[in-house]
């Protein structure tokens, strides 16, 4: 099968702004020191179904609904 030829096409005004907010938020000295726990303390694993659970949830859900 032939590839169909990439459009190099300039990335929209958005998408700019969603790389540098996610850029901002991978260096946030917090996020940094979560990985870095995660990893001495061998909590992957564990990680893993906490942000899972998070990422379910959603920005609207309160936190009776996580301790649940």
């Amino acid at each position: 099968m032939a590839r169909k030829a990439s459009t190099n096409k300039a990335p929209s005004r958005t998408s700019k702004k969603f790389l540098e907010a996610q850029k901002a938020v991978r260096a946030l000295s917090d996020v940094e020191n979560f990985y870095t726990f995660v990893h001495e303390n061998d909590l992957r694993e564990e990680a893993k179904i906490l942000l899972e659970t998070i990422a379910r949830t959603g920005k609207k859900s309160s936190k009776k609904k996580i301790l649940q």
